[in-house]
């Protein structure tokens, strides 16, 4: 990762959606994000859910992780922001969810060419179905997806 180029304190807001599984080491990304934010500056941050659902998926998408909400919380409190809301999202794809990424893991093993020819038909398959279209979020602790928003609670940086 490179440094990033913004001076401290100089944006109000940030947001990395689906951005800090591709990033090796993403406390260092969170700082740079805590960093970047005037103080009372908002980061709205979205990690895919489930450790223990990384398959090819995840693999083929460079992902590093995917997280519990302890973690990401834990991580961003460690670089100084204060969490200021926590959610899951994408409760009613989860059984469905889950099952085929429990069913990917068994392709891990798989050469570089199938798992993207898998992942591909995958994508081909999900993208209209029926349950990408229901607009639902329910605040439960089960989901696709998890949403923190934590802000900079300092006066400035040092």
């Amino acid at each position: 990762m490179q440094t990033c180029p913004l001076p401290d304190n100089s944006v109000d807001g940030t947001v990395a959606l689906n951005v800090l599984e591709h990033i090796e080491n993403d406390k260092d990304a969170l700082w740079h994000l805590y960093r970047i934010l005037r103080p009372g500056g908002i980061a709205h941050i979205e990690v895919p859910a489930g450790p223990e659902l990384f398959d090819i998926y995840d693999e083929y998408l460079m992902h590093y992780r995917r997280y519990v909400l302890k973690e990401i919380i834990s991580k961003a409190q460690s670089v100084g922001f204060k969490i200021q809301y926590t959610t899951h999202l994408g409760f009613s794809l989860y059984p469905v969810f889950w099952i085929v990424k429990k069913l990917n893991r068994n392709h891990l093993s798989k050469s570089k060419e199938q798992k993207r020819k898998i992942v591909s038909r995958q994508i081909r398959k999900t993208k209209n179905s029926f349950l990408m279209q229901l607009p639902i979020e329910l605040e439960i602790k089960l989901g696709t997806k998890m949403n923190i928003l934590a802000a900079s609670v300092r006066d400035s940086l040092q």
